[in-house]
């Protein structure tokens, strides 16, 4: 099994409940290097999308090097762009 998730794909209560697990905001959150509290949550998203009974508990069962995170590609016209 692998778990992408595309943080563009998120919706409003999926970002909520990420927000609530974590206990940051969405914008003090690092996808770059997710936390486990992150990873926990990515799962979690993830897998009530295709089984309604998954858990936070099912969540922390997963390995690692199953959850792959896929954010927004860097804007190439922020910092370093030619004005």
């Amino acid at each position: 099994m692998e778990i992408v998730l595309d943080v563009d794909q998120l919706t409003i209560g999926d970002v909520e409940d990420i927000e609530e697990i974590c206990g940051k905001s969405f914008e003090e959150l690092n996808f770059d290097k997710p936390s486990a509290r992150l990873l926990k949550a990515i799962v979690y998203v993830n897998g009530r999308k295709t089984n309604p009974n998954f858990t936070l508990e099912d969540a922390r069962q997963v390995h690692l090097n199953e959850v792959t995170v896929k954010g927004q590609e860097p804007d190439p016209t922020e910092g370093g762009g030619v004005s």
